[in-house]
């Protein structure tokens, strides 16, 4: 099972189970979509999708795998968003010998903490 799987299927799900709608939406071929889909099936051994014609409905299975593949794809989502920005919040450790650390850094941790107002300073 790839994230990429997930996503291409949750896009299906997002675009009235249209394979086409969602390749487009992806940028990617129709086939792409089709070939992820049926990785999925075989993987699980479910069927996601029953085929009438041309319109494809949601089985069962396919409503069960949305639901995880969802919460899923949203962990990740939120691991990226985060760990994306950690170089702009982050945690500063100083450390100092006796005299430096009650003379002088205060001044300097005071000063730094008015220039980066989001970083944390542990002294």
């Amino acid at each position: 099972m790839t994230f990429r799987n997930m996503t291409i299927f949750l896009s299906v799900c997002d675009h009235d189970c249209s394979v086409s709608k969602a390749a487009k939406a992806l940028f990617i071929s129709q086939p792409s979509v089709t070939q992820a889909i049926r990785d999925i099936e075989r993987e699980y051994n479910v069927i996601l999708f029953e085929r009438l014609g041309k319109k494809l409905y949601i089985t069962d299975a396919g409503q069960r795998f949305r639901h995880y593949a969802m919460r899923v794809t949203s962990i990740m989502q939120d691991m990226s968003t985060e760990l994306s920005s950690w170089d702009k919040k982050g945690l500063l450790r100083i450390g100092a010998s006796m005299t430096i650390g009650e003379h002088f850094l205060p001044q300097y941790i005071e000063h730094f903490r008015k220039c980066c107002p989001g970083l944390s300073t542990i002294v």
